[in-house]
């Protein structure tokens, strides 16, 4: 940093800066790399036990919580017992519900969803479609629900809330309440993929032991479709 007393350099990393996010989440998962059933999204840490029963599960999950303590203690990273939650059955982690059963939308998520009004403008509709693509995972062709939604977004068309749109805000709403749980990969279970294709959007999901693993869908473009 340059300044008229001189030139000083950062001896710890910023906060404020744009980058200071993806430098502090790089060197965070570099000092945890290699240890078993641990994930982290910037600076929080999830541990999990991956045992088949519960008993190898908690077992595995506190062998796993010493490991990743005794890496932070030889790379100097601090940790907030306040903040820490040992033994836990579910989780909530980056906007999801993780559990022994699979992975679901964290409540808060959908209830946001779900209290929305119907959109009065472009900006709106905008604002629905971005909090629904965070779930799109979770929802079977979503991207052909939203297609009367997305048609209103589209340069120079008027805002004209119809039946169809309507139609389209409630059905989402519907397959949000109702989204099913999906399920962990198992690299030892073979894996299904199914797709789908209309004129406006393609569809696909991946599936094990007819259990879905995730959604997948988008809209084509004006090249694809020709």
């Amino acid at each position: 940093m340059i300044s008229p007393y001189g030139h000083f350099r950062w001896t710890r990393l910023p906060f404020g800066l744009n980058v200071s996010s993806e430098i502090f989440q790089r060197h965070l998962t570099q000092a945890l790399e290699g240890l078993e059933g641990c994930i982290n999204v910037a600076d929080d840490i999830i541990v999990a036990g991956p045992g088949e029963t519960h008993e190898e599960a908690e077992r595995d999950h506190e062998k796993n919580l010493k490991m990743l303590k005794e890496r932070c203690k030889d790379k100097g990273i601090k940790l907030n017992p306040n903040k820490a939650s040992e033994k836990q059955e579910e989780v909530t982690f980056m906007g999801h519900s993780i559990s022994a059963k699979g992975v679901q939308p964290d409540t808060s998520k959908i209830e946001a969803v779900l209290k929305m009004p119907g959109p009065q403008d472009i900006h709106d509709v905008r604002r629905f479609c971005g909090m629904v693509q965070y779930l799109a995972k979770f929802l079977s062709n979503i991207s052909e629900v939203l297609h009367p939604l997305r048609e209103l977004t589209k340069k120079d068309t008027p805002f004209l809330w119809n039946k169809k749109c309507e139609q389209a805000f409630g059905r989402v709403k519907e397959m949000i309440t109702s989204a099913p749980v999906l399920t962990f990969y198992d690299s030892n279970k073979p894996l299904v993929l199914q797709v789908d294709c209309s004129k406006d959007d393609l569809g696909a999901v991946l599936l094990q032991e007819g259990k879905p693993i995730e959604f997948a869908s988008r809209a084509l473009t004006e090249t694809e479709k020709r």
